[in-house]
């Protein structure tokens, strides 16, 4: 957010009004967040596999090496 949307008036910080005022003038274009959301996700899913089966690899050497 620019800073001029920052601003402080005579009767006290209205900090999240004037914010708030920003945020609602702005055009709310959701496509581009709409993708990131979505390969955000999709890189949460597949790291979530990774992370399983390098645990369970992990578990298997530990377990062979132990018996």
């Amino acid at each position: 957010m620019p800073l001029e949307h920052w601003k402080i008036t005579s009767y006290g910080c209205n900090v999240i009004k004037v914010y708030m005022e920003a945020v609602l003038a702005q055009d709310h274009d959701l496509g581009p967040a709409k993708e990131t959301y979505a390969g955000f996700i999709a890189l949460f899913k597949w790291g979530t596999v990774v992370a399983v089966v390098a645990t369970a690899l992990v578990v298997l050497i530990i377990a062979s090496r132990a018996a």
